[in-house]
């Protein structure tokens, strides 16, 4: 099997790191999306995870 894509590596590093973070109830649908859906497009060589990607 292929290894990931170094971006999904790290997306999937932080969601570890910050589990706690993401399953609490303030934790929000819009927030995640702008934490992990939104930085997919990142993964196909368009940037960095450091870059908003709304602004690409």
């Amino acid at each position: 099997m292929p290894a990931a894509p170094q971006a999904i590596v790290e997306l999937v590093e932080r969601f570890h790191h910050n589990r706690e973070h993401y399953h609490r109830a303030d934790y929000n649908e819009t927030q995640a999306r702008v934490d992990f859906t939104d930085p997919l497009p990142l993964t196909k060589g368009q940037g960095d995870l450091d870059t908003d990607c709304r602004t690409m």
